[in-house]
């Protein structure tokens, strides 16, 4: 744990602001002029991981670590570990009588150990050491062997019920009797060393547990033998007994062996019994000895006759003061070879090998058993620890031992000569003090112990695996009181209060009262504590729980983070209520810490999420909420700075595709992408606040690239390029560059089909969100997502009109360049210099689409490359009104034809240009069509408005409504008579046309063009539908062109004054006539033989032959025109309406000038 106090961050140099506190500019794809002071300190609201981590390492590296300052030993610890000369005396005499006991080993001979203890004591005087070896040796002890009969398993089955009522019978035999067949010790009787003895029944079993103990005389070690005998008894006996004198002898195996079943039996040498006692299974035989009859577990040992009068008190005095004069030397003796002059706290508990012997022999001596030797130890070690540190394995080794064995289970007196409660009572002292120092370690391990070292994560591991052990021993947990038995309870108040002491520590260190009082320091100071608390959690998370929940606690991270949850929150809740003004510098720097304080909770959040349990630091989003609309705002003002200034200091770099950009764009766009990372950094978590912030995102981000666009769109007219002397409009790199800007930030919101990179909605990862609506409300997340969309492609297609209007202005600077060239084409009558000047402008267009090909950007080169078509096509279009409206002017015309024919070839190039959809436009199509007509013979325009009155028929005919009612009838050529049959059979909802809401109609044909002879048919007077049924038969000329003619139907109203109504026509093309037999006639045909037509009335429309057929009237007094629309103005349209015709009469001088 680490605190930083000797930096301040107005006092960090400006090259750490920009590194700590900003995106380093280095993203963009180039590097930017220096800016002015203070633009690039904290320009950015935005964190990526990548600059997070290397803020977050470098202001790790920056803080100076709290010292680790382990608990100072007391003095009354000192003071309590020493050795008196009289202690020391009574230790060696003790040492002295066990050591003369001692038997030579392969691994360690009795003159060493004698040597060992004239080196331990030296301190007793030469002479006081020899008279007490004098007198250890002169002492005669008898000896007695001490055997407890513990088990016995595997024994055979010797009743009917597959069970045995096992009990044991044993006594001291010379050597010489070892090799007994049949023999049992009853036959034996008078050969036993002092008493047979017997333990108790042990009805129906075979795996018998006694635990009984038994103690016999010795003569001679060397010469006897242990005998134990196991029977099956047949009475079942309680209790042991004990078998004194011969009489006794005869009486118990007269009353033993009457019908008890031998089981199996064990010989034991008592010269292999060791002085300081062990537990041994042995082999139970039958007779033969070559049958096992199961195994008995015995604890047999050699004692002393001096060893029998020592109580049990004693033995265990004895016992720990010869075991503290040993610690004391072995102790100085380890430190004075590590070179610490003697000085304690260098040893590691381990003794010497004559210590070890020493110390075992003793406690054999002294009947001390395994419980009591390791709880004497553990009593003097602890001592050893409250003055010296010692390893807590060590202690726990010892622990684990006394625990293990549970109560001592013989009398013996505590350290200080008490009872066997008290030796319990004095140890349990010891560990409760050994128990109050690791929790106070692990109550401070936030503070004291560093876990990232090696030495401070053994140091808690070992505190950690002590208090585990302690309360692992149930004998101690009983001794504490009720509110400590809790191991749980006890870890968590230690964790919270490690936690508060660190935090105290923290706030002590970073809240300094007499600092500037300015919210932007105020914030700093929170938002460094904030980051503290940020490395605390990683480090307590991946290093510091993991210790814990392995050894002994698996909720250390809920306890954890439950005691920060009380403490951060508080800190940080107070000031994001306080108002932030994003318009203002401060403001905005306030603003941009904040959201620092934010990202640090937002990555805390992430590990406390993976602990159960309620947590207000899970609820951190809901104290900035009233702070996002302000970061949005500022990432708004500040993305626009940015651009401002890079547009500024705008150049020209190679980049993509080989072609040009400014670094304005680059930089515009990695700013826009700054937002995005600053959005995706954000994650905010709530989703009723996520879908209005993300639409106010997205139409800032919006907003940003519009004005990007709008900047450089201000820049156009100064990169415009127009030759001073001849006139002509050049394109330019600067123009290709200002387009390629436009284009790249276009496809960030829509990229190009096919292309790889990621669009704005991917970027700002939306798809989750949009699942969790539709998760939570079928169908909201499609609609939402549907919103969005349309947001986003609105950007996109405002862009991509900012740069359609750019490209049709550009398109429409080429205009005048090639109006001239085509001038110069229609001035010569030479069609060599005309396609020359053809070749001339092509030259002219390819040299400029050569510059653009090479610096545009694929999809903006295709978007000019249509503009400067349809700028060939008005160019072309412009000059059609202009050109004289004669004979002599139409090569003119065909000039402007082919020009255009060839333009459209050159456009295309062999399809590697535009496409014919491209090409081929409606607008291209009509000029197309209008030179061919203007290119027509007048005759051949008279033909064309024949056709297309025969076309408007069609057009009728296939319309679901015919507002001017239908013609019944039927037509036939007599090829013969050169005459043509129509048969007019009646009309159907005709127009009215008179006041009573009648007409009174007739029908008048004629052929047409040239409309030599009309026939009429008779008045049909006041209806709407006539029945006509009248034949009229009309001649053709012989000279008249009958494949281009069409048969006219006109309706008329009759008007007894003035000009009769004209209603609709009707026409039917010369191929459309049938030709009929001469002899036949169509009126006296039945209606069923008959084929009628009926076919809808209209009116004339002005098409383009019959528009240039007018201009031919009026401007060059064409007199088969003038003829022909007279025709048609007289005959063929309704009275008032004046159609083109009249209109062209009305705007004629207009024209002509």
């Amino acid at each position: 744990c680490v605190l930083r106090t000797d930096i301040e961050p107005d006092k960090m140099s400006d090259k750490k602001i920009r590194k700590n506190l900003n995106l380093p500019i280095a993203a963009c794809h180039h590097r930017m002029q220096p800016l002015p002071p203070r633009f690039d300190a904290r320009v950015a609201l935005l964190w990526d991981d990548a600059s997070l981590k290397a803020h977050k390492d470098e202001v790790d590296a920056s803080l100076d670590p709290v010292p680790h300052v382990p608990p100072p030993k007391s003095q009354k610890g000192l003071d309590k570990w020493s050795v008196s000369p009289a202690e020391l005396e009574v230790a060696g005499q003790v040492a002295i009588e066990t050591a003369v006991r001692v038997e030579d080993a392969p691994e360690l001979s009795k003159s060493d150990v004698e040597v060992y203890v004239n080196k331990a004591f030296g301190l007793i005087p030469e002479a006081a050491r020899t008279k007490l070896w004098q007198t250890a040796r002169e002492k005669q002890k008898l000896l007695s062997l001490h055997c407890k009969v513990v088990s016995a398993e595997g024994l055979p089955a010797m009743d009917a019920n597959g069970k045995s009522d096992p009990y044991c019978i044993m006594g001291i035999v010379p050597k010489k009797h070892q090799e007994m067949k049949k023999h049992n010790l009853h036959d034996l009787k008078d050969k036993v060393v002092g008493e047979l003895q017997a333990t108790s029944v042990k009805p129906e079993t075979l795996t018998p547990e006694w635990n009984e103990q038994f103690e016999f005389h010795i003569d001679d070690p060397n010469d006897e033998l242990l005998v134990v005998e196991c029977w099956d008894s047949d009475e079942v006996r309680v209790g042991a007994s004990k078998i004194k004198g011969v009489k006794g002898v005869g009486h118990f195996i007269k009353d033993l062996f009457r019908d008890d079943d031998f089981i199996g039996r064990l010989f034991q040498p008592l010269k292999n019994i060791s002085y300081r006692g062990e537990k041994v299974v042995f082999e139970l035989f039958s007779h033969s000895a070559k049958e096992k009859r199961g195994k008995i577990t015995l604890h047999l040992a050699i004692r002393t006759q001096g060893d029998g009068t020592i109580t049990p008190e004693q033995g265990l005095k004895n016992y720990r003061d010869l075991l503290k004069a040993i610690v004391t030397q072995e102790s100085k003796e380890a430190t004075k070879q590590k070179g610490q002059n003697g000085a304690a706290g260098m040893w590691d508990t381990r003794l010497s090998p004559a210590a070890e012997a020493l110390l075992r022999l003793n406690a054999s001596l002294g009947g001390i058993d395994e419980l009591q030797q390791a709880a004497v130890r553990l009593s003097v070690l602890l001592e050893y620890h409250q003055a010296f540190t010692l390893p807590q394995g060590i202690l726990l080794s010892l622990l684990e031992t006394v625990a293990k064995y549970g109560q001592p289970q013989t009398a013996g007196t505590s350290p200080e000569g008490g009872g066997p409660s008290d030796l319990m009572a004095g140890l349990f002292r010891n560990l409760r003090e050994l128990l109050d120092q690791s929790l106070e370690v692990l109550s401070n391990h936030l503070v004291t112990i560093d876990p990232a070292s090696s030495g401070g994560l053994e140091t808690l591991k070992s505190h950690l695996l002590s208090v585990k052990k302690l309360y692992s021993y149930e004998a101690f947990v009983a001794s504490l009181p009720d509110d400590r038995k809790s191991m749980k309870d006890q870890i968590k108040k230690s964790i919270e209060a490690s936690v508060s002491k660190w935090y105290s520590l923290l706030i002590k260190s970073k809240m300094q009262p007499g600092l500037n009082e300015q919210l932007v320091n105020q914030l700093t100071q929170i938002k460094d504590i904030c980051h503290y608390c940020l490395v605390l959690c990683q480090k307590a998370q991946q290093v510091v729980a993991p210790q814990f929940e392995q050894l002994l606690y698996s909720t250390y991270l809920a306890d954890f983070y439950q005691s920060l949850d009380k403490l951060l929150p508080a800190l940080v809740v107070a000031k994001m209520d306080v108002p932030f003004n994003e318009s203002e510098k401060q403001g905005q720097d306030a603003l941009s810490i904040a959201f620092e304080i934010y990202l640090i909770f937002h990555d805390l959040s992430k590990d406390v999420r993976k602990v159960n349990g309620t947590y207000e630091l899970l609820t951190y989003h809901k104290w900035f909420r009233n702070l996002v609309p302000c970061w949005l705002k500022v990432a708004l003002i500040r993305c626009k700075e940015r651009i401002a200034e890079a547009i500024s200091i705008d150049k020209v770099e190679t980049i993509a595709d080989n072609v040009p950009f400014s670094s304005s764009a680059v930089d515009s766009l990695d700013f826009i992408q700054q937002v995005v990372a600053f959005w995706n950094d954000l994650d905010w978590p709530s989703p009723e606040d996520y879908y209005a912030f993300m639409i106010t995102l997205i139409k800032y981000i919006t907003e940003a690239a519009l004005y990007y666009t709008d900047e450089v769109y201000k820049t156009i007219s100064d990169h415009t390029s127009v030759d001073k002397e001849t006139g002509k409009f050049n394109v330019t790199v600067q123009l290709c560059v200002i387009l390629n800007n436009m284009q790249h930030i276009r496809d960030k919101f829509s990229p190009p089909q096919g292309s790889t990179e990621k669009g704005l909605m991917e970027e700002l990862k939306l798809e989750s969100f949009f699942a969790q609506l539709d998760a939570k409300r079928n169908g909201t997340g499609e609609q939402a997502k549907s919103l969005v969309k349309d947001i986003v492609e609105s950007a996109a297609e405002d862009i991509q009109h900012k740069l359609l209007v750019v490209t049709t202005a550009l398109g429409q600077q080429f205009i005048p360049t090639i109006r001239t060239f085509i001038y110069e084409m229609l001035k010569t009558n030479d069609e060599a210099s005309a396609n020359n000047i053809l070749k001339q402008l092509e030259q002219y267009l390819g040299d400029n689409l050569k510059t653009l090909s090479s610096n545009l950007l694929y999809i903006v080169f295709r978007t000019l490359l249509h503009q400067m078509w349809i700028a060939v096509i008005l160019a072309v279009e412009s000059f059609v009104p202009i050109v004289p409206k004669k004979k002599s002017s139409r090569h003119i015309l065909q000039i402007l034809h082919a020009a255009l024919l060839n333009l459209r070839d050159f456009f295309s190039a062999d399809g590697d240009g535009l496409t014919g959809t491209e090409l081929e436009s409606d607008q291209y199509k009509n000029l197309v069509k209008e030179l061919q007509l203007m290119c027509l013979s007048t005759r051949e325009l008279v033909l064309r408005c024949c056709a297309d009155l025969a076309e408007q028929q069609a057009m009728v005919v296939g319309s679901p409504e015919h507002k001017y009612g239908e013609l019944t009838l039927s037509v036939g050529y007599l090829k013969e008579r050169e005459v043509i049959e129509v048969v007019v059979v009646k009309g159907d909802n005709l127009s009215p046309t008179d006041k009573n809401g009648f007409s009174d109609p007739y029908v008048e044909i004629a052929l047409l063009p040239s409309s030599h002879k009309k026939l009429k048919t008779h008045v049909i007077k006041h209806t709407l539908n006539p029945v006509f049924n009248e034949e009229l038969l009309l001649p053709i000329l012989q000279d008249e062109t009958k494949e281009s003619a069409i048969l006219v139907l006109a309706v008329y109203d009759y008007e007894i004054v003035g000009k009769n109504d004209f209603m609709g026509i009707c026409v039917i093309p010369w191929k459309d006539i049938p030709q009929i037999s001469n002899t036949a006639s169509l009126l006296n045909e039945s209606a069923a033989e008959r084929r009628n037509l009926a076919l809808p009335l209209f009116h004339i429309e002005d098409s383009k032959a019959l528009q240039e057929l007018t201009q031919r009237h009026h401007f060059s007094h064409d007199h088969e025109a003038t003829a022909f629309t007279h025709l048609l103005k007289n005959n063929y349209r309704p009275r008032g309406e004046h159609g083109l015709l009249a209109r062209i009469g009305l705007v004629a001088p207009h024209l002509r000038s």
